[in-house]
C-alpha cells in the first residue's frame, strides 16, 4: 500500500508541469473543458438516476435483462458523479492541489475509476451477450439465465474492476496524475506490461465480445427480413395465379 501512495508523485511523461499549467490557465481551453465535463456530469447523473429509479419503482421493469442495465447504470453513475467532478477540480486547481495538498486523493480517484469503468465494460458485454442468446440462441436462454446466475454474473463484473485495483495495490503498476486529462490514473510508464494487459483483457476483450454479439444479432435480423420478404413474394405469386 505504501508503494501505491509513493507513486502518486510520478507524473505523466508526455507533458511537463509547466506546459500543463500553461494549458490550465488558458481560458480558451479551460472554459469549454470545464463546461463539457459539467455537462457530462449533469446528463450522466440525471440519466442514470432515472434509469435506476425506473427499474426500482416499476415492477414490470424488474426483469433479468434489466438487472444488467441496472448494474451498468450504477457503474456509470459512479463515473459521472465522482470522476467527472474530480476532472473539473484537476483542471481548475491543478496537479499540486491533488498531489500535495490532498495526499491520497489521487489513489482514491484511480481506484474509483478502475472499479466503475472496468465494471461498465463488463456490464456492456453481459448485456450484449444476453441479447445475443435471447435473439440468436433462444433455446439456451432458460439454461443460462436465472436469478442466481444473473446475480453471479453481475458480481463477477464488479469483482473484475476490483481485481485490477488489487493489481495496483500489490505494486504491479503505480498511480500518477495524468496532465493531459487533469485526472489520476495508473502510471503507464512504471510497468508497460500492466498497461498492455489492462488494454487487452478488461477493455478490448469485452469490446470484442460485444461487437461479435451485435454482429451476430445483425445477421440474424437480416436473415429474418429475407425470409419475410421471400414469403411475401411467394404469397403474392400464389395470389396472382
Amino acid at each position: 500500500m505504501a508503494e501505491t501512495y509513493s507513486n502518486e508523485t510520478v507524473p505523466e511523461k508526455g507533458i511537463s508541469l509547466i506546459e500543463s499549467e500553461r494549458l490550465r490557465h488558458d481560458l480558451t481551453f479551460l472554459t469549454p473543458y470545464v463546461f463539457y465535463e459539467a455537462l457530462l456530469f449533469v446528463i450522466g447523473v440525471v440519466g442514470n438516476i432515472l434509469i435506476i429509479g425506473t427499474i426500482l419503482k416499476v415492477k414490470s421493469m424488474r426483469t433479468l435483462p434489466n438487472a444488467f442495465v441496472f448494474s451498468l447504470a450504477l457503474s456509470d453513475l459512479m463515473v459521472t458523479a465522482i470522476l467527472q467532478p474530480f476532472m473539473m477540480v484537476g483542471a481548475l486547481m491543478g496537479e499540486q492541489f491533488i498531489l500535495i495538498q490532498r495526499p491520497g486523493l489521487c489513489t482514491v480517484i484511480t481506484y474509483v475509476c478502475f472499479q466503475s469503468c472496468l465494471s461498465s465494460c463488463s456490464n456492456i458485454m453481459l448485456i450484449s451477450f444476453n441479447r445475443f442468446v435471447c435473439i440468436c440462441k433462444n433455446s439456451w436462454y432458460s439454461k443460462i439465465y436465472s436469478k442466481k446466475s444473473v446475480a453471479v454474473m453481475i458480481m463477477a463484473a464488479w469483482f473484475h474492476g476490483f481485481l485490477w485495483n488489487l493489481f495496483l495495490w500489490v505494486g504491479w503498476s503505480g498511480v500518477g496524475f495524468q496532465r493531459k486529462q487533469f485526472t489520476c490514473m495508473h502510471n503507464s510508464h512504471k510497468d508497460f506490461s500492466y498497461t498492455i494487459t489492462l488494454i487487452t483483457v478488461p477493455i478490448l476483450t469485452p469490446l470484442f465480445v460485444t461487437a461479435v454479439a451485435y454482429f451476430m444479432i445483425f445477421l440474424k435480423v437480416r436473415e429474418s427480413q429475407k425470409r419475410i420478404q421471400a414469403f411475401g413474394k411467394k404469397k403474392d405469386k400464389n395470389q396472382g395465379t
